[in-house]
């Protein structure tokens, strides 16, 4: 079973998902009755999804992971032997963590923890788009993606990808804050085989819809 689904189904002896036991930084009192096994579902399956989210923000189109990979280095160097608390993690990734977009302007990332680490709210998301013709037998791609079924302080900002010649590229960013909607706008050389949504797994949601808008 993947690490969403794990997270978000309600397994066979349990009568609620893992991800509505409670939040992750309660560790095994998630364990109910209701959800038996939640703390060990949560630790291991959001937890990696908490660190891969943070790649997916960190990702740069000429570094690649190159400030992903030193946040963890020094996260297990400046920790090792020792036992770490989810404030110990934070402290870290705003030490490496640039300004994201326009979601904060600083290099606080309270806002993150809070969602992610603190409480229990799953995005679902809604990504209409169309491909037309551009200057130069080239294609524009215009989209606009919402963001529901979160509390009105729940921000975060959502990659979409375009396949081109087998590989995937990045084409914009966009920054979401509550039950909202924003906007895709990009300029490409040539039609894509493929938009994507979640390409690699950038976002812990409920849902993922794609709609394609014909013109």
């Amino acid at each position: 079973m993947g690490a969403r689904e794990a997270i978000l189904t309600r397994a066979s002896k349990g009568l609620i998902r893992p991800n509505d036991a409670g939040p992750v930084w309660m560790g095994i009192l998630n364990n109910t009755p209701q959800a038996p096994a939640a703390g060990g579902v949560l630790n291991a399956n959001k937890g990696a999804y908490i660190v891969q989210m943070l790649r997916a923000m960190m990702w740069d189109p000429q570094t690649l992971d190159r400030d992903f990979q030193a946040m963890m280095q020094d996260f297990v160097a400046s920790f090792r032997n020792q036992a770490v608390s989810g404030e110990d993690f934070q402290s870290i990734v705003e030490r490496h963590m640039k300004p994201v977009m326009d979601l904060t302007g600083n290099h606080r990332m309270d806002w993150y923890f809070n969602e992610w680490l603190r409480s229990t709210d799953i995005p679902s998301y809604r990504f209409a788009y169309s491909l037309v013709p551009g200057e130069n037998g080239g294609t524009m791609l215009e989209s606009t993606l919402t963001q529901s079924g979160v509390s009105p302080s729940f921000r975060l900002p959502v990659p979409v990808f375009v396949e081109l010649g087998g590989k995937d590229y990045r084409v914009c960013v966009v920054a979401l804050s509550g039950n909202s909607t924003g906007e895709c706008k990009a300029t490409l050389s040539t039609r894509p085989r493929q938009v994507l949504l979640n390409a690699n797994h950038d976002v812990l949601s409920e849902k993922d819809e794609v709609v394609v808008v014909k013109r």
